[in-house]
């Protein structure tokens, strides 16, 4: 279906609104979510290599917890262990999807593969933001 990223960024872009109504909330708890990650990260070796092991441990652990949590609930949804460990690298790029797929449909939709979509009401009328 997709042979390259820009086309997966617009097949995604085109769908991402419309399955998560609340994709600003959803895409800005994400990219936390993905910059905690990174700053637990660092934060664990940079205590590591100065020589603070307990600290370092401790950081490390919180990494852990954080990203247990986020295989428990990705996983609860339905996909493997293995999609569910390594989703959570793929945090930033969730979020810029989602951010640009709400932009795009507030601002005159999405075009994909030459046809432009809009977000529709109930009755099938273009819904203006």
């Amino acid at each position: 279906m997709y042979t390259n990223f820009a086309e997966i960024a617009s097949g995604w872009t085109k769908n991402l609104a419309a399955l998560f109504p609340d994709a600003i909330h959803i895409a800005i708890k994400r990219a936390l979510q993905g910059l905690l990650v990174v700053v637990l990260l660092a934060a664990g070796v940079l205590l590591f290599h100065l020589g603070k092991k307990t600290e370092a441990a401790l950081t490390l652990a919180a990494l852990a917890m954080l990203w247990g949590f986020h295989i428990r609930a990705t996983h609860a949804a339905g996909y493997s262990i293995a999609t569910s460990t390594m989703s959570v690298l793929g945090l930033f790029l969730f979020s810029y999807l989602l951010f640009r797929s709400r932009w795009l449909y507030r601002h005159g939709g999405v075009t994909w593969k030459g046809r432009n979509y809009h977000v529709k009401d109930a009755s099938g009328r273009a819904v203006s933001h």
